[in-house]
């Protein structure tokens, strides 16, 4: 394969960052891709039983919205994605396979990576740059602006913060998520949802564990979403109850339900409650990834 593109999973809005605030994870969706006159898809590990393996993948979607765009041939690939990122379960899934695409289209014609220009991309197809911009540039990424001055900023992250996940079996539509969050809330829960975001920034910064336990505090989209979602409601109240853990929070629009982790490896404490409870879900503790996409592999003619 002449081409290789890693894209990290996502956590997003964090509480009480709703479509502002993102955390790249460990969990990383790779593609390798050569030329080919034909377009070829190989699907390994979440949602290859699910996933198109023609021209409505995601991925190539991307990859063509761009060569389009840039004037360039949009030459197909023989393409082999290793996906280890739930779908359907708020970790950014799609970001992940939008950043790829554009990336390898990037890599094939250009021969290098611009991240901003990416970014920017990314963002125009996905909607939601709580999930793009960590993608693409690693790390906790705070967007700011709007329209065509939108930015990606990094945050400041404490090398002690982990990320514990929660994962039901049941997937959410992301569509269907956004119908429920109002399109206005009142003054006062606009004003006790921004508290909430610059104690969960310094949380993450200092890792302080109670400032870290304002992400229970957001009234912008947690509490709809998790009205629509009794199991990720019960699994977020468990969690809340733990003192192994400093806060949890939706994640994305959800199932999966995050809880910020500052010392040792809870995972087994969690997965005796959860079973307790009767729920069925994937527990496991992931580490936040600093370097967004990474490429490799030879310009492309």
């Amino acid at each position: 394969m002449d081409l290789s593109v890693s894209v990290p999973a996502t956590t997003a809005n964090l509480g009480p960052g709703y479509d502002t605030l993102g955390l790249a994870l460990d969990l990383r969706l790779t593609a390798t891709a050569a030329i080919s006159d034909q377009w070829r898809v190989q699907l390994e590990g979440e949602g290859h039983t699910e996933l198109p393996r023609d021209e409505s993948n995601l991925m190539i979607q991307a990859y063509q919205r761009l060569c389009e765009h840039k004037g360039w041939d949009v030459s197909p690939l023989d393409l082999h994605v290793n996906n280890p990122i739930p779908l359907g379960r708020g970790l950014g899934s799609s970001a992940a396979a939008i950043v790829a695409g554009l990336a390898l289209a990037q890599l094939a014609h250009g021969g290098s990576l611009s991240r901003e220009e990416l970014f920017q991309h990314a963002h125009g197809m996905e909607g939601h740059g709580d999930n793009v911009g960590p993608a693409t540039f690693g790390g906790l990424q705070r967007i700011v602006g709007e329209g065509e001055g939108i930015k990606s900023q990094p945050c400041a992250l404490h090398p002690a913060v982990k990320v514990l996940l929660v994962i039901p079996a049941q997937a959410k539509s992301t569509v269907r998520m956004r119908q429920v969050v109002p399109d206005e809330i009142s003054r006062e829960d606009q004003i006790v949802t921004a508290v909430a975001l610059e104690q969960v920034l310094k949380g993450l910064a200092e890792a302080d564990p109670e400032a870290l336990r304002y992400c229970r505090e957001d009234r912008r989209h947690q509490p709809y979403r998790l009205q629509a979602q009794p199991e990720s409601a019960a699994i977020f109240d468990l969690l809340c109850e733990l003192p192994e853990l400093a806060g949890a929070y939706l994640s994305g629009a959800g199932t999966t339900v995050g809880a910020w982790v500052l010392k040792g490896d809870p995972c087994a404490v969690v997965r005796d409650r959860i079973a307790g409870s009767g729920i069925t879900a994937r527990v496991q503790l992931a580490a936040p990834d600093s370097q967004g996409v990474t490429v490799k592999g030879n310009h492309i003619p």
